[in-house]
């Protein structure tokens, strides 16, 4: 170096071009400092002016944040600064690497409004008190890493090559960026950003502290690894070449917006993996290539967690691996190529919407295996081209949807099975899947409301509510609520094995067409089970005695299947079956009783209480034993229905 600090002597080189700078310098400034001294010789020989006691950046002595306590040989008047820099006189003896202080304190205003500057400014470690100045200045490169400043100003400001806001940068004020072109990165790692405006930070929403809107970064953007944004963070229209790097950062405004980014281009990826975001992170109508934020919290409670209406994202977007949010995670209207990813993830938002992605189109799957969402889960109108896998996740809403899906296209399998737990309605009305739709293993919680509402809905393959094998057992299906499948078409079976239901459990097929198989094995039911088949329509009927509801729960009238599997068609047990359709017979206290309040009148008890008798169950019965060749059996049961046509049919009674 052309100088050293030496404990009382400052040894200067005097080179040329230093002669030169002095020569123009001196006659305006004869009272140089000896920091300012160290600037001169060091911008023309191509070093650093350390201005401090020491070359070390940890060193204690050169903490910026203590420099009220630093004497008058660290000044270095900001009027000189400017001088060098847009003075052509002064500019020619600089050298390439430009202008680096370290560890001074800048007194004055730094004003570079609109100026030239054609080589780097470094203002390293440095104590600046009043707000920089560099509105529409073009300059080489921009470097205040470790510096604590008022605020800077930079509106249209073109840098050549990077701005560094790095390694313990802290401004006081707004940093005010909109509309500047940078031609390399912008870096703000361990970069922290705060305002005085707030003193109240954890309890009201605080101004923007770093205000970058229609920026434009040839390279990448850092606002992670220790950064820390106390107040709104504004990145809405920019431009960005690279990825935008937040992992680990922490963005805090609460109740307000912590990031507000609507219009974001991003070249690359978002990333907000293990980032801290108290207030809404909004990304409404962005595009990237990827948005990752596994392992993140982002929290907003009552409000947006993370507001990404109409994003569009030619990856996936990730939310996985520990992601909590505390408020809604908005995804309306977005358009992801890749996958929706929210395995493991935990989404809070009590009583309203935690994750609302209505209306999105996924190029490929939606997962959200083993996670745990309070609030509701809204699909709606979605199009995913894969699955649609919610294995293990749970999903509580209690006294509302669980999770909205109604009208949804999945071109693959939907699952909720495998440990899927839901309070609350899952709703797929009118939803087309092509694939399975898979409820083994899965618990339906909502006692005398629909559990699952499937109504109108199209499946591709096969519906399936089956016991699964475990390595501690088995996992059963267990529904506590009503199953609906009414109006809906199932291309293949409708298979029920193993199942539990619980009280107030119904399964309502009402209008459904199954082509293939209704099965209905191995129930384990309470007496209140209910069973609607009315104008269902089955390939073949595979159940067993052990799973038959109790006496008036069993509702037929309507029913059709082409065959009843080979080791279930004794005629006595499906005439039993058919008895199912009748309530039981009251006591002989309620048939008295029932005498007493009706007598005088024609109707008998059994006539008053019974419904009226429909014959379609007995001849949709006589029809199939007939057809596979037993034709006594479909004679029994004719016999029987007139029996119970006499019994039941109140023919003295009505036309």
């Amino acid at each position: 170096p052309i100088w050293s600090r030496e404990p009382q002597a400052l040894m200067i080189t005097w080179s040329p071009e230093l002669v030169e700078l002095a020569d123009w310098i001196l006659p305006g400034y004869p009272d140089l400092t000896e920091s300012e001294l160290k600037v001169l010789c060091a911008a023309t020989s191509g070093n650093v002016a350390y201005c401090g006691p020491s070359f070390d950046a940890l060193d204690p002595r050169n903490d910026p944040m203590c420099a009220d306590s630093w004497g008058p040989e660290r000044s270095i008047r900001a009027f000189l600064v400017r001088v060098l820099c847009i003075h052509a006189a002064a500019a020619d003896c600089i050298t390439p690497t430009g202008i680096v202080i370290f560890a001074a304190r800048i007194e004055g205003d730094l004003d570079l409004q609109g100026a030239t500057v054609g080589f780097p400014l470094g203002l390293l470690r440095c104590r600046i008190s009043h707000i920089i100045n560099l509105s529409l200045a073009q300059i080489e490169a921009l470097s205040l890493s470790g510096s604590v400043i008022a605020g800077i100003v930079a509106t249209g400001i073109s840098v050549r090559s990077h701005i560094n806001l790095t390694l313990g940068f802290r401004s006081e004020g707004e940093v005010r960026l909109i509309g500047a072109s940078i031609g390399s990165d912008f870096d703000c790692r361990g970069g922290r950003f705060s305002t005085n405006a707030n003193p109240l930070l954890d309890q009201l929403p605080m101004g923007p502290v770093l205000v970058a809107h229609g920026i434009r970064v040839s390279g990448s953007m850092y606002l992670g690894d220790g950064f820390c944004a106390e107040g709104s963070v504004g990145l809405m229209d920019a431009d960005i070449g690279g990825s935008v790097y937040c992992d680990d950062g922490h963005f805090m405004n609460p109740g307000g917006r912590a990031l507000y980014a609507d219009g974001l281009s991003v070249h690359g990826g978002i990333f907000f993996r293990r980032a801290r975001v108290t207030g809404e992170m909004r990304l409404n109508g962005a595009r990237a290539k990827a948005l990752q934020c596994d392992g993140g919290r982002f929290a907003n409670r009552g409000g947006y967690a993370i507001n990404a209406d109409g994003i569009q994202v030619e990856g996936g977007v990730h939310l996985r691996n520990g992601f909590y949010s505390d408020g809604e995670v908005c995804f309306v209207g977005s358009h992801i190529a890749g996958n929706l990813e929210c395995d493991g993830s935990k989404f809070t938002n009590l009583g309203r919407i935690a994750l609302n992605a209505d209306h999105a189109t996924v190029g490929e799957s939606v997962f959200l295996r083993r996670c745990i969402c309070n609030g509701e889960v809204r699909l709606m109108d979605g199009k995913f081209g894969g699955s649609l896998n919610c294995m293990g996740g749970s999903f509580q809403n209690p006294g509302g949807h669980a999770i909205e899906a109604c009208r949804v296209e999945v071109g693959g399998e939907v699952s909720f099975a495998q440990g899927f737990r839901s309070v609350g309605v899952v709703h797929v009305r009118g939803a087309q899947i092509r694939g399975n739709l898979v409820c083994s293993g899965g618990t339906f919680f909502n006692p005398g409301n629909t559990t699952l509402d499937a109504e109108g809905t199209t499946v591709g393959s096969n519906v399936l509510f089956e016991i699964l094998p475990s390595p501690h057992g088995v996992i059963p299906f267990s529904n506590y609520g009503l199953i609906s499948f009414v109006s809906a078409h199932i291309r293949g079976s409708l298979l029920f094995f193993g199942a539990i239901f619980g009280p107030f459990s119904a399964v309502n097929a009402c209008y459904a067409t199954a082509e293939g198989a209704f099965t209905w094995k191995a129930i384990k039911r309470h007496h209140s089970l209910a069973i609607f088949l009315q104008d269902a329509s089955v390939g073949s009927l595979d159940d067993d005695k052990s799973g038959w509801p109790s006496a008036g729960n069993l509702h037929l009238d309507g029913f059709t299947y082409r065959h009843i599997s080979s080791d279930n068609t004794n005629p006595e047990d499906r005439l039993r079956w058919l008895r199912l359709q009748n309530p039981p017979e009251p006591r002989l206290f309620r048939r008295v009783l029932h005498g007493l309040l009706y007598g005088g009148h024609r109707l008998t008890w059994r006539q008053k209480g019974w419904p009226d008798f429909r014959p379609q169950p007995y001849q949709q019965l006589s029809k199939v034993l007939r057809e596979a060749g037993d034709n006594a059996g479909a004679k029994r049961v004719l016999v029987e229905m007139e029996d119970s046509r006499r019994k039941f049919g109140n023919l003295n009674f009505r036309a």
